[in-house]
């Protein structure tokens, strides 16, 4: 169990309840469920959009609309070559 070394000191000061906010609130955990708590209300309320999403959604618009994609065929291309060689050196 993660424990933030101000939890570990045997000071009083640090016992009482006050004094373990600031502490709760920056520890690891507690950004965690944060985030969590966060996306879920995002999702839940219809408005959580990762950038697949909205890249694949501007892709689909654009062929609705003949209009130019997000993305250009260099751009895609750029990217794929990009990701070849962060491949290779793995």
């Amino acid at each position: 169990m993660f424990l933030p070394a101000e939890l570990l000191c045997l000071d009083k000061e640090i016992l009482r309840p006050k004094a373990l906010i600031p502490v709760i609130l920056r520890s690891k955990s507690f950004s965690i469920l944060a985030s969590t708590l966060s996306t879920t209300l995002s999702v839940i309320s219809g408005k959580f959009h990762n950038g697949h999403f909205t890249l694949i959604q501007r892709f689909i618009e654009s062929i609705q609309n003949d209009t130019e994609p997000p993305v250009t065929l260099q751009e895609a291309r750029d990217v794929v070559e990009v990701m070849e060689k962060v491949t290779a050196q793995i």
